[in-house]
């Protein structure tokens, strides 16, 4: 039996999959929409206007000359490797995700509280509908996006929660540290050949920056 039909899904939040496997974000394929229709640029008289036989011819041929590009190239342009389309999924999906690999340093001797950590995400993230998560959410995404250890420290006499061996890239720089990555022991991303995503380990690896890719994208 061949599939004949393809699925289209219009959504303003991407859904978390937690299915990891290529075959997975084979069959699927994330298309960006840029454009917002306002009061003041919306047109009403649109597909009046894209009714006409003048539009219509217009937009056959360009439908005709696409088509004989995609016979001949047969594949479509800018077509994303498996990998890329994970990337892209879950980063999206999950705005922590890019907020681990953008923001956060992993760093043996450095700490940062709970507070702090979530206020600076909640700044960076937290004003869309995409990005506001509860704290516990927020936490329980660290931890097993980072593998950072959880323990408790009295601050200028006030219990806090405390996430041991990582900080704020931002914190590092601002203290003069430039040494932002892992240990030497760790090899490097190239011999790894990891993207950043979590995968059985459900660590990040934090030197990796999964990049939003989209197929609708220009080249």
């Amino acid at each position: 039996m061949q599939p004949y039909t393809k699925l289209f899904f219009s959504a303003n939040q991407i859904p978390e999959i937690f299915d990891t496997s290529i075959g997975m974000y084979r069959r699927l394929s994330l298309t960006r929409w840029d454009v917002v229709f306002s009061d003041e640029n919306r047109d009403v008289y649109k597909f009046k206007k894209m009714n006409s036989e003048r539009e219509k011819t217009g937009m056959l041929n360009i439908f005709l000359r696409t088509l004989k590009k995609l016979l001949e190239r047969k594949h479509f342009a800018n077509e994303l490797s498996m990998e890329d389309r994970r990337s892209t999924w879950m980063v999206t999906a999950d705005p922590v995700i890019e907020f681990v690999n953008e923001h956060i340093a992993r760093d043996e001797k450095q700490s940062i509280t709970y507070d702090d950590l979530y206020a600076e995400y909640m700044s960076k993230y937290g004003q869309g509908e995409t990005g506001a998560i509860l704290k516990p959410t927020f936490n329980r995404k660290i931890q097993q996006l980072t593998g950072a250890t959880r323990t408790r420290s009295r601050i200028k006499g006030v219990n806090a929660q405390i996430w041991e061996g990582i900080t704020l890239r931002r914190l590092l720089r601002d203290t003069g540290q430039s040494e932002l990555n892992m240990s030497e022991e760790e090899p490097k991303e190239e011999d790894r050949g990891g993207t950043g995503i979590p995968e059985e380990s459900g660590v990040v690896d934090l030197d990796a920056k999964p990049q939003r890719k989209f197929e609708s994208d220009d080249d």
